[in-house]
């Protein structure tokens, strides 16, 4: 039996061609066969099709989730949101406590300062704005002396020179009187280069986390600090001397001081995503006793700035509190109910999330284990919770028969300086030991981390290059050794570069609401068998598809007819319409392939 193999493109989706389509610019022509030879059709990984809020475009964690899911999978992102507009205090059915109950407890024994940590974006991919303004009105309303903002700037999911504007959307919907006001401060301000790194680049999580600590608990505990990150992290840091930018910027200040960093830093080609971290407040770093709330609701980019601030709770027994919005899967959580009577303020162990996500049951990975089958999970380290962690369901666990190999990312300032990455590695290892399994999930990261550069150049380059390593896998479907479901997760490199919208010009960095393609890359696909293995999958596993509706759609996509002469039209407007199939029937489709 031939091995079957997921392979995910992940953030290419389909989009007309133009001056700002990488996937139409780019010579790709093994993947332009593969559209012109194999039937293929569009999914939508987008808002409620992928368990989001209607209007929110696809991301990676919700895409893997819901193509491991054999189902639609509803986002905690959505609980949090409502609980948010309550300022968390009406309890949703995920939340564990009303962090305004914890934080009076707090007060009431230590320093009434709380500092709020996460990604301040409009996109709302790891965070929310009404997430902030949730946490800032519970903060006042605990009795909090003073809010300190440590501010995350995007440019990745976003204009990557949006901060200034994201601050004034921001305002429009923060509602504070005067008093309010003055209990508010600005402690930080760092891309998320530095904070949200995933690849275990501790010096750089270091580096934004330095600016928002206070300068004695920097120059007493120097030598712990430096011996925390040896040990417990193989990381050697270095201590900076930098100069804040103010003793205290007010919360009329803000936008002015966004302003300055913000321009200065674009001066120097340092757009929000790399913005070197900044402490804007000398006196409001984070001191012994006091609290923090980290706001992002997603898990994988905050996990290493957990460990550290758990870690540095326990070597220096600073007596923080901390706050975690969701269970990032840092190790140490102490998970608290409504009562809240197992609270310890003294507690130097750990951090304290307020929504615990459920983990999906039934999982393609789960299903193929119960098989029987072997699968091989594969993925660069910039993405490695997206084949493991995100497709099981959100389960740290290796079913039966699994084996993850993890291929360490470039070390890089920007991936476009290495635009191929690691897809000839991942390719190497696939060509190399495909027949040791049953079932192969791959996902080629470059596509999406190149298409957050906002370079559209490395974007092409990082096609070509991909499109070399899909004709080494094809040559394996061409022996009938290998059948291939070819999908994306999300949009992204299709979209990238300099584009104007409302007359308005700004480089594109981020994800889009752009279906994706589904290719059955199969020797003599047949509808109607396919269609039967759907069938007996839904009846075996009570999976909600829509066979009738798949089918439908299926017959109705015509063959696309490619002129390899103009590659420039290689997609035209009425052959990518939105799908209405969901993104989460992937999974289906490989196990019926």
């Amino acid at each position: 039996m031939p091995t079957k193999m997921l392979c995910i493109l992940d953030g290419l989706g389909f989009s007309p061609a133009a001056p700002s389509n990488a996937v139409s610019l780019a010579k790709m022509p093994t993947f332009r066969k593969i559209l012109s030879q194999y039937p293929w059709i569009t999914l939508n990984a987008d808002g409620e099709f992928v368990g989001q809020e209607d209007g929110l475009v696809g991301n990676s964690e919700v895409g893997h989730t819901n193509i491991g899911g054999l189902k639609l999978v509803k986002q905690l992102s959505l609980q949090i949101t409502e609980s948010s507009l309550s300022n968390f205090s009406q309890l949703s059915d995920d939340q564990l406590f009303d962090p305004k109950n914890l934080l009076v407890k707090k007060f009431a024994l230590f320093p009434k300062f709380i500092h709020l940590f996460g990604l301040f974006s409009t996109s709302s991919v790891h965070s929310d704005m009404r997430h902030w303004i949730g946490a800032i009105n519970s903060s006042l309303n605990a009795g909090a002396d003073k809010v300190i903002l440590h501010l995350i700037s995007d440019g990745r999911d976003s204009d990557r020179q949006s901060l200034v504007t994201t601050w004034q959307k921001f305002m429009q919907s923060l509602q504070l009187n005067e008093e309010q006001k003055t209990k508010i401060t600005l402690g930080s301000l760092g891309g998320r280069f530095y904070l949200m790194d995933r690849d275990k680049n501790y010096e750089r999580n270091w580096q934004g986390l330095e600016v928002c600590l206070d300068q004695e608990i920097l120059e007493k505990s120097y030598h712990q600090i430096k011996e925390f990150f040896a040990k417990k992290l193989n990381t050697q840091i270095n201590f900076r001397s930098f100069t804040p930018h103010s003793e205290k910027v007010t919360f009329d200040e803000i936008q002015k001081t966004l302003e300055q960093l913000s321009e200065a830093s674009y001066t120097q080609n340092n757009f929000d995503e790399t913005i070197t971290p900044i402490k804007v407040s000398s006196g409001y770093g984070i001191k012994t006793g006091e609290t923090i709330w980290l706001i992002n609701f997603r898990t994988d980019r905050l996990r290493q700035l957990t460990i550290i601030l758990s870690g540095l709770n326990r070597t220096l027994q600073a007596n923080w509190t901390i706050l975690t919005t969701n269970d990032y899967g840092a190790g140490g959580e102490i998970y608290l109910d409504s009562s809240l009577e197992n609270f310890n303020p003294n507690h130097t162990d750990g951090c304290y999330p307020i929504f615990r996500s459920q983990p999906s049951q039934n999982t393609l990975a789960q299903r193929i284990a119960e098989m029987g089958k072997t699968q091989l999970h594969i993925a660069e380290t910039e993405k490695y919770n997206h084949v493991t962690f995100f497709l099981n369901g959100c389960q740290q666990i290796v079913f039966e028969g699994e084996e993850d190999k993890l291929i360490p990312s470039n070390k890089v300032q920007s991936h476009a300086e290495m635009p191929e990455m690691k897809t000839r590695e991942i390719t190497d290892y696939i060509v190399q030991n495909y027949q040791k399994y049953d079932y192969i999930i791959a996902n080629y990261a470059a596509p999406d981390i190149i298409g957050h550069t906002g370079d559209i150049q490395a974007a092409i380059t990082t096609l070509e290059f991909l499109d070399t390593q899909l004709a080494r896998i094809m040559k394996l479907v061409d022996t009938g050794n290998l059948e291939i479901l070819l999908i994306s997760d999300h949009g992204n490199i299709e979209v990238v570069g300099e584009v104007e919208v409302d007359g308005r010009k700004f480089v594109d960095t981020a994800h889009n609401p752009n279906p994706v393609p589904c290719i059955f890359v199969k020797k003599d696909f047949e509808i109607d068998n396919f269609c039967a293995n759907l069938q007996r999958l839904k009846d075996n596993y009570k999976l909600d598809l829509n066979i009738t509706n798949f089918k439908q759609h299926f017959e109705a996509k015509t063959r696309l007819s490619l002129d390899l002469t103009n590659p420039e039209f290689w997609l035209k407007t009425e052959q990518i319409k939105v799908s209405n199939i969901p993104l989460w029937y992937s999974g289906a489709f490989l196990l019926a392939l």
